[in-house]
């Protein structure tokens, strides 16, 4: 289901067809105001200008943390194969514990 949501960003008002929830595409674009409003007050440029600054912002950010996501999934495999690996000799020492406890008993 579609929602109708009304946004404001910019001072201009934008209507949104989304799937998202309201309050959800309310949050995104006042994140997308705030950082137009931060490139229009930190470097005085055109609203277009602001608009293509804060679309760079928000692309780095973003790209940012896809990376940091992926070196995380990257360090958890590396830990699921180290946790394969030591299950695998804690179940040949046991082979070998029990291999030994058999000797010492024939003995």
């Amino acid at each position: 289901m579609q929602n109708r949501v009304t946004v404001f960003i910019g001072g201009r008002r934008y209507v949104l067809l989304t799937e998202e929830s309201e309050e959800y595409t309310l949050k995104i674009a006042s994140l997308v105001n705030e950082k137009l409003e931060e490139q229009k007050q930190t470097f005085r440029v055109s609203e277009t200008d602001a608009a293509v600054m804060a679309a760079l912002v928000l692309a780095d950010e973003l790209n940012k943390a896809r990376e940091a996501t992926n070196n995380a999934l990257n360090q958890i495999q590396g830990y699921l194969e180290d946790a394969t690996k030591a299950r695998a000799e804690i179940a040949e020492l046991k082979r070998e514990l029990s291999r030994l406890r058999g000797m010492i008993k024939q003995q």
